[in-house]
């Protein structure tokens, strides 16, 4: 499953990376990101974040990325690794 979700944050890179995209970034962002954004890479959503702060006005991105600031403070919870 772990494949999965890297493979889709690799598409959703590809995308925040193509000149195209660049009005799209926040919806996309606030619309899809956010509901899968736990099991991304930190790094990976980090790098996201701050192509998305780019787009913005400075006064905009303040309510969009405190809970992305907010995850990082989170401490982390170790996952589920067991088969049973």
């Amino acid at each position: 499953m772990c494949r999965l979700w890297h493979q889709l944050t690799q598409k959703v890179d590809e995308f925040f990376d193509h000149p195209l995209a660049k009005p799209y970034r926040v919806d996309v962002y606030t619309r899809f990101v956010r509901d899968f954004e736990e099991r991304l890479n930190p790094l990976r959503l980090a790098e996201m974040g701050i192509k998305i702060s780019q787009d913005i006005d400075s006064t905009l991105s303040f309510p969009l990325f405190v809970p992305l600031i907010d995850r990082f403070r989170r401490p982390k919870t170790p996952r589920n690794t067991s088969n049973s």
